[in-house]
């Protein structure tokens, strides 16, 4: 996942306890995108809510994600995470991101290898070790 300008900036900021770093990291909502979002977070298209869309869906917490050991600096998701019942085609979902609760806040963005075309009828499950979370190491 690559970091949205905003919290490339606020991780080095919280890092360093530099003046303008937030007071923490926000509790991670996982969003699913028709369009990705720009690094600078702003034109993502997300599924309409009315089509039975039921993201940002909260994902913190080591209930959804396993713990990164030995050096290795990555993270998967480590549970199925339901987004709804679509009540109309929601075309295909090229990627996801970390947002805040109501989704506007974007903090880190990937794109997926292959599109999900998510259909009507169809209850969209995001599957485990569809996302991972990493931090690159020196070496």
């Amino acid at each position: 996942m690559a970091l949205s300008d905003l919290w490339a900036d606020n991780l080095v900021n919280l890092f360093l306890a530099l003046p303008g770093a937030p007071a923490g990291l926000p509790d991670m909502h996982l969003q699913l995108y028709l369009v990705l979002p720009a690094p600078d977070g702003t034109g993502g298209v997300v599924p309409a809510g009315a089509d039975g869309y039921v993201g940002p869906v909260d994902v913190s917490g080591g209930s959804f994600w396993s713990t990164s050991t030995g050096g290795a600096g990555e993270s998967l998701l480590a549970a199925d995470v339901a987004f709804g019942t679509p009540s109309a085609d929601w075309g295909p979902i090229v990627g996801c991101a970390f947002t805040d609760a109501a989704g506007g806040l974007v903090t880190l963005g990937e794109e997926f290898d292959t599109p999900y075309d998510v259909t009507v009828g169809v209850p969209f499950v995001l599957p485990a070790s569809a996302v991972s979370f990493a931090a690159a190491t020196a070496g």
